[in-house]
């Protein structure tokens, strides 16, 4: 939805320009009028149309398939962990509530003020049909208000001041009548309707009140095809006048609209080469497509590249926990839930919590915990999909912070997070997106594609499970929890290729990329009909007690 509202109001700006900059002095008032009322709508529909052929032909390089974890060992949760995550569901916390919903708060608050101003400017139409007199004037009838020299048109009701002088009545008369002919106050009230939705955005504003001059330079043409213009220039400058300003009503007498107004019965008519200049907006709308079509492309692959679902919340912090980060820790955990709570995709939450470069320089504590909070949560919620006996025991405990610091200055290497393969590296399409998965040797292809993809996971799964050689790796690997996070592309040939992995110890990286590479050969995936290579992301964990 956010990305939807930032489009719209990118679009819509970009049309408003155009208007100022190259229509707005022109004399095509009905295309100009058009212009304004079908902008809004192509604003309000583009963000929806994505159109593949203008997707970037490398954005698929960027996708990458995230097996099911691989678990070398017995695993299981504490039942302690679990009573404290639904702990911390039960209280959240009410300033990270509030900071989270600040935006839709403010949205809401925004919305009633813009609805209840509508309100008002509806009493005060209906003000004026309950005070006016209905009066007849030779074929026309019209509202008069006491008191009054105003002089406007809601929908098909006119209403003047009894005030205005007979003898200018029937101009104005025939003015405020092509408002009623041609439905003016409908565009208006559309205006009204964007108004309560996007009530931020200026544009709105500006394009409503652009409409409403148009609307007069409009009646004033069409008056001055029948009678004098320079009687008509002597009403608009004779007549003194107070009127209401209520924006979906069109008045005769404003102000800072009168002189616009003689100055444009006084333009010549502009040259019909110069509607050449609506043929601006078919590059300006094709740009949009493509800036829709990109990000609509890249928020799909990002999206699809893991083959898991949403994780559920993460576990409280133990009991051992230090003190002085539990409440720290403790808030954090409680943004996740209620982000998860408030629909947020993996991606999402990814983007607010995970720092991909944590290990490359000294986090600070926040981001620290951020990350550490995020790949617990991605645990937690295998513990769901993966049997009875092979949960992990502790899901992910997070190190303290100062111990981490001094793990870090008395360590080699670190443990980065897996990262996703570069845009302009050589890889394959996405796992999700292909026609044929490869297939494990004895997965037979005759399947669906879901049960081809189920088949080479277990298989390759079960492989690792029997080559992986922990004991070779014990006096490397450190207590508790060991993972390991394994790259590699299946070629078109059906080879595994371009294994690369990273780990607490390059002997847990050695082990891991000897068992991979000695992955059989497989069947390459198929896209249109030709072999394809498909990038695959393998975490394998395994405890040492």
């Amino acid at each position: 939805m956010g990305l939807y509202i930032l489009q719209f109001s990118l679009f819509l700006a970009l049309f408003y320009i155009v208007y100022v900059v190259f229509l707005e002095k022109e004399t095509f008032f009905q295309s100009n009028r058009w212009y304004l009322l079908l902008s809004p709508c192509v604003a309000l529909i583009l963000p929806f149309i994505n159109l593949d052929f203008l997707s970037p032909t490398n954005a698929v390089g960027q996708a990458f398939v995230n097996l099911p974890p691989v678990l070398l060992g017995d695993f299981s949760v504490s039942s302690g962990e679990e009573q404290a995550v639904h702990q911390m569901v039960t209280s959240p916390n009410w300033k990270d509530w509030l900071l989270h919903n600040g935006v839709l708060l403010l949205y809401g608050l925004g919305f009633i003020v813009a609805f209840f101003l509508l309100l008002k400017k509806t009493f005060q139409f209906h003000r004026f049909m309950k005070t006016g007199i209905l009066k007849q004037y030779g074929e026309f009838s019209y509202y008069e208000i006491k008191n009054s020299q105003m002089a406007c048109t809601f929908y098909n009701q006119i209403f003047m001041g009894d005030e205005i002088p007979a003898e200018q009545r029937e101009h104005i008369l025939r003015h405020e009548l092509v408002h009623v002919s041609q439905k003016h106050s409908l565009d208006l009230l559309f205006f009204e309707a964007l108004k309560l939705i996007f009530w931020f955005h200026p544009a709105i504003y500006a394009y409503q009140k652009q409409l409403s001059s148009l609307h007069e330079y409009i009646a004033d043409e069409a008056v001055t095809r029948h009678t004098s213009k320079k009687q008509y220039y002597q009403n608009l400058l004779n007549v003194a006048f107070g009127t209401h300003q209520i924006s979906f009503i069109n008045q005769f007498f404003n102000h800072s609209l009168i002189k616009k107004r003689i100055l444009m019965l006084q333009k010549s008519k502009s040259s019909t080469r110069a509607k050449l200049k609506y043929l601006i907006v078919l590059p300006l709308i094709a740009l949009m497509l493509t800036y829709v079509s990109c990000s609509d492309h890249e928020e799909i692959v990002e999206t699809n590249t893991s083959e898991l679902p949403a994780p559920p919340p993460p576990p409280a912090p133990p009991a051992d926990f230090p003190q002085k980060d539990i409440q720290l820790v403790s808030q954090m955990q409680a943004e996740l839930i209620n982000m998860k709570n408030e629909g947020k995709s993996t991606k999402e939450i990814a983007e607010v919590f995970y720092d991909g470069d944590i290990h490359k320089t000294v986090p600070t504590r926040e981001k620290y915990y951020r990350s550490m909070i995020y790949i617990r949560y991605t645990y937690q919620k295998y513990n769901e999909l993966a049997d009875a006996d092979k949960k992990i025991e502790k899901v992910f405990d997070i190190i303290p912070y100062d111990e981490y610091l001094e793990f870090r200055e008395n360590a080699k290497e670190m443990i980065p997070p897996p990262p996703p393969p570069t845009a302009s590296s050589e890889v394959g399409i996405p796992f999700t997106a292909i026609e044929l998965v490869p297939a494990y040797p004895g997965c037979d292809q005759s399947l669906s594609n879901d049960e081809i993809k189920k088949c080479t996971s277990d298989k390759i799964k079960e492989f690792v499970n029997a080559n992986f050689n922990t004991k070779a790796v014990e006096d490397f690997a450190q207590d508790g929890v060991n993972r390991i996070y394994v790259r590699f592309t299946i070629d078109k040939d059906g080879n595994v290729k371009d294994v690369d992995s990273r780990a607490s110890n390059p002997k847990l990286s050695e082990e891991a990329e000897r068992v991979v590479n000695s992955l059989p050969k497989m069947q390459p995936g198929m896209q249109d009909g030709k072999a394809v290579g498909v990038l695959y992301s393998l975490p394998i964990i395994f405890q040492i007690n």
